[in-house]
């Protein structure tokens, strides 16, 4: 497991994670479903494993950026699919 840090509005969060989009996947459970606290979600997660600085100036640039909607819909898809796997063992 890789180690990432994820910035993400008024956010940081640190975590190992196997990819970047499992990383994201952590924090908005831990800051943003839990919470409510949609009021200071970003617009965009911005992951890297060098630490929380922007990195668009390196010459190996390893952050990655994705959607907060594309993370809020797989979050919302991975908990139907859990809620769905969870009705099936029941009715076995």
């Amino acid at each position: 497991m890789n180690k990432f840090y994820i910035t993400c509005g008024d956010h940081q969060y640190m975590c190992s994670a196997s990819t970047q989009l499992q990383a994201c996947l952590f924090m908005f459970y831990r800051y943003f479903s839990l919470d409510n606290n949609a009021e200071s979600i970003g617009g965009v997660f911005r992951v890297s494993e060098r630490g929380y600085d922007e990195h668009d100036d390196d010459e190996h640039d390893d952050d990655v950026l994705l959607s907060t909607g594309e993370i809020a819909q797989l979050a919302l898809l991975n908990n139907e699919y859990k809620a769905d796997k969870e009705e099936q063992e029941c009715e076995e």
